[in-house]
């Protein structure tokens, strides 16, 4: 009579896991954000993990943060408007095959701000302009018009000196409105007889 054997249970295979699967990021408002990378199964602490960030001038990753149970705290922060993804593998040092993948979507979106212009007692101002955070916004070539008066260039108040033309560059990262600045046209006085013209 041949003798029962217990056969050994096959191996869990290795999971990696991120929680959540994407993040999205807002250069202002959310510059950072801690996500949970799991790893699970039987692996040995041989393994090599292996860490892929798509597009480094999107994201950075710090790794600092680690729990006992293979659980990493990686911290993503936000660089520039964009997609990225951080992918991670767990590769078997014995074989040097990939047992585990895992995918983080990125994508980070930049505030905006609103560039408003003021006829400041003129007509026709331009239509206001979106500004993109950390981008220059290049100013509307429109101006406005006022009788007896020459547009001179923009102010950020009402009474305040020209501090720019139409077409520069904006740079400041807030909501703006800018005032037209006046400067009056020459006038002329004619004399004729007893009456006077201007």
């Amino acid at each position: 009579v041949k003798k029962a054997t217990a056969s050994n249970p096959s191996p869990k295979a290795t999971t990696l896991t991120f929680s959540p699967s994407s993040i999205s990021l807002n250069l202002s408002d959310k510059q950072s954000q801690e996500v949970t990378l799991t790893l699970g199964g039987d692996f040995s602490w041989g393994d090599k993990l292996y860490r892929k960030l798509g597009d480094s001038d999107v994201a950075t990753v710090d790794w600092s943060s680690y729990e006992s149970g293979a659980v990493f705290r990686p911290v993503i922060t936000a660089k520039a408007a964009g997609d990225t993804t951080l992918t991670c593998s767990v590769v078997d040092n014995n074989t040097g095959q990939t047992v585990a993948t895992a995918t983080l979507k990125i994508a980070v979106t930049a505030s905006t701000y609103t560039v408003r212009y003021d006829a400041n007692g003129g007509k026709n101002a331009p239509t206001s302009q979106t500004k993109t955070a950390r981008q220059a916004l290049t100013l509307t070539s429109d101006c406005p018009e006022r009788e007896g008066f020459t547009f001179a260039g923009w102010a950020t108040s009402r009474n305040g000196s020209v501090q720019y033309q139409p077409g520069d560059s904006f740079t400041i990262d807030q909501d703006v409105t800018l005032y037209a600045i006046w400067e009056a046209e020459n006038q002329v006085s004619l004399t004729l007889a007893n009456d006077s013209f201007t």
